[in-house]
């Protein structure tokens, strides 16, 4: 029977990767690879002698002595010998491969406790009051995006010392855009301090009873500014939604480059609305002053 295993009392002529698996060759007696002999165990486990390459070479009458067979053998077909032996081949590999991952397993759970120790070392003292504060100021920032998902906002507004003067022209603008009952009109409110000297108009917030019901009034009042009368009426004002710092930086820029691009190209073109920048289908004459 040929001996197959981890061997090393007389090893390989090659003497590399002793934990390799080799075979005995019955003539020398050395521990020889299978890798190095071109071999697999299946092939093996049919011969009863087995001689390595260096023997054969240097007596060319060896050769390998198959098993003899019995009774059991002739029972057994060759396709079943075969899968038995691949079978028994793969449960060794897979013991091998699982004292591998248990060992890497071993291994992470080892760094992973040290990476936690370390954060633990670094983190100061005072990181749970600052991280507190950080969720404090989160839920505040999430409080008021909510209240101005509610808003919307007219620019360019004149002012008025009547103090019926904003309320009426509310009124009036949701009530055309059809969305009167649900403004919160009494709620309407002019945002910023008055500047000495200045004649600039400051922006007038209105709020609604929802998101939908605000982003419905800007939309209607964008369709019935397309009519001439509407636009006669309310020309210059621009109406929008409340923004938060952050947006209202970009709302800013994207103004800035749409006033660009227009100057650029020589015509009206381009237009912002809702934090972009959208292309007119049919450009206009850029107006100019006489």
């Amino acid at each position: 029977m040929v001996a197959v295993g981890l061997k090393t009392d007389k090893p390989c002529p090659c003497k590399k990767n002793p934990i390799a698996d080799t075979v005995r060759c019955d003539k020398c007696t050395a521990w020889v690879h299978l890798n190095c002999e071109n071999v697999k165990r299946e092939f093996l486990q049919t011969l009863d002698k087995y001689f390595c390459s260096t023997c054969r070479k240097s007596d060319p009458s060896l050769a390998h002595i198959p098993k003899a067979a019995t009774s059991s053998d002739a029972a057994t077909p060759s396709s079943d010998v075969d899968l038995i032996a691949l079978h028994k081949l793969l449960l060794e590999e897979l013991r091998a491969l699982t004292g591998a991952v248990q060992g890497l397993t071993g291994k992470f759970d080892s760094l992973e406790s040290r990476v936690a120790s370390l954060e633990a070392e670094r983190s100061p003292a005072g990181n749970s009051q600052d991280i507190a504060h950080a969720v404090a100021d989160a839920l505040e920032e999430q409080e008021r995006k909510k209240r101005k998902d509610c808003r919307a906002v007219i620019e360019r507004m004149p002012e008025s010392d009547d103090a019926g003067h904003d309320t009426q022209m509310v009124t009036d603008i949701v009530t055309k855009c059809g969305v009167l009952d649900s403004c919160l009109i009494e709620q309407s409110h002019r945002f910023g301090a008055v500047k000495k000297g200045e004649n600039k108009n400051r922006i007038l917030k209105i709020p609604f009873t929802s998101k939908e019901a605000r982003d419905k009034f800007i939309r209607n009042y964008w369709t019935s500014y397309k009519d001439p009368e509407f636009n006669q009426l309310y020309k210059g004002l621009y109406v929008r939604r409340d923004l938060t710092p952050s947006e209202l930086s970009l709302h800013q820029s994207l103004r800035s480059e749409a006033y660009r691009k227009n100057q650029d190209c020589g015509e009206f073109r381009y237009m912002y609305r809702d934090l972009r920048i959208v292309e007119l289908k049919s450009p206009k004459p850029l107006k100019t002053n006489t």
